[in-house]
């Protein structure tokens, strides 16, 4: 559902096999209905499942590339919407999102043993 997909794909290719792109079938996407009725596990998952892709096949360096990834994006985030205070207004939905990217951060150190 998250990264399951993208370690299929890179154990398939990895063994020598080819990914193909099928233009004849359609797939409908009702964007993220079956995980939209728990919003927060979903961040949860969505990060654990990219942890776990990250260790499996780069070891404690991709764990660590994870955490410069977070790190980056949370940086930006504050960045973006301390700009948009000066230009447009504090933005209503802030507290959202600094929940969002805290339970990022916690879900992160959780992985590691870490409280």
């Amino acid at each position: 559902m998250y990264y399951e997909d993208t370690d299929l794909c890179y154990r398939i290719k990895k063994a020598g096999g080819k990914i193909f792109l099928v233009h004849d079938i359609l797939v409908v996407h009702h964007g993220s209905k079956s995980s939209i009725q728990n919003e927060e596990q979903n961040i949860n998952w969505g990060l654990q499942s990219k942890m776990k892709f990250f260790r499996k096949h780069y070891g404690r360096t991709g764990i660590f590339l994870c955490g410069c990834n977070l790190l980056l994006k949370t940086l930006l985030v504050y960045i973006l919407f301390n700009l948009s205070h000066y230009i447009i207004g504090r933005p209503r939905n802030i507290k959202i999102v600094r929940k969002i990217v805290r339970l990022r951060w916690q879900d992160y150190f959780k992985y590691f043993g870490v409280r």
